[in-house]
Parts: structure tokens; sequence; C-alpha cells
């Protein structure tokens, strides 16, 4: 269900002219990625996955966003734009081997010392794993 979703995230995207060339790498491998990741973190939660397409800002599921990255020592990103009251959660890896790294509250992510534009792209908060609650005590 999560590789479905995430193509069709692609293929709308494709078809409203929203991909710009904002992001490095394979967009369909990251839409399908991010998607799955979403799923991960539902199943770990106990939690239920709509498959949301065109939901854009809304949380990812009910009040959290969930942010992937490949990258095993990778950071958690929120932007100035995302909301200071939804729990954002981290997960690393890929297919099928996912990490669920942790998770913080938007308005403490968004502290000056996580500040960073690596890759030539606008500032935003860039917050290390290790700066993140552990998942055992997630609380909504």
């Amino acid at each position: 269900m999560g590789a479905m979703v995430g193509v069709r995230r692609r293929v709308s995207s494709i078809a409203k002219k929203l991909d710009r060339g904002s992001t490095q790498g394979d967009p369909w491998g990251i839409d399908v990625e991010g998607a799955l990741a979403e799923v991960a973190v539902a199943k770990a939660l106990g939690i239920y996955f709509s498959g949301s397409v065109d939901t854009y800002k809304s949380p990812d599921l009910v009040g959290i966003q969930v942010r992937w990255t490949p990258l095993e020592q990778g950071r958690l990103i929120v932007r100035d734009q995302d909301g200071d009251n939804e729990n954002y959660i981290l997960v690393t890896g890929t297919c099928p081997n996912y990490k669920i790294s942790g998770w913080i509250e938007g308005f403490n992510a968004k502290d000056s010392q996580y500040i960073s534009a690596p890759n030539g792209r606008s500032a935003a908060y860039f917050v290390p794993q290790e700066n993140l609650k552990p998942m055992r005590i997630y609380t909504k």
C-alpha cells in the first residue's frame, strides 16, 4: 500500500506541475520511500495509515509529521512554515530496513542551534538524532 501511495503522490505532483526539481535524487524513489516510512511509523504506533494523496502540509498521520532520510545518521528537518504543535518523527534507512530514530515537537525543533543550509537550499532546522526523544516515551 505504501509503495502505491508513493507512486500516486508522484503522479499527482507531475500532473499538477508541482515538481520543480527541488529535491536531490530520484523523486519517484523519494515519494515511495517517504510513504513507506509513514507506514512503518503507523505500524509501530498501532495507528491507521490513510494513504492520503494531495494533503500537502496536513499531518501524515494524526498529529504526526513523518520525516524520512536514507542516511543512517541523517537529521530530522523542520522548516519555518511547519506546524509548531505537531510532532515530528524521523525514520532512517530504506525499505525494508527502517529505523524509527526518535521524535520532537515542532516548537522544540525550531531552535536556532539547529539552523543549517546544506546543499545550497534554504535554511531549515536540522535536528540531530541525539537531540530527539526516544520512541519509548512517545506521547501525542
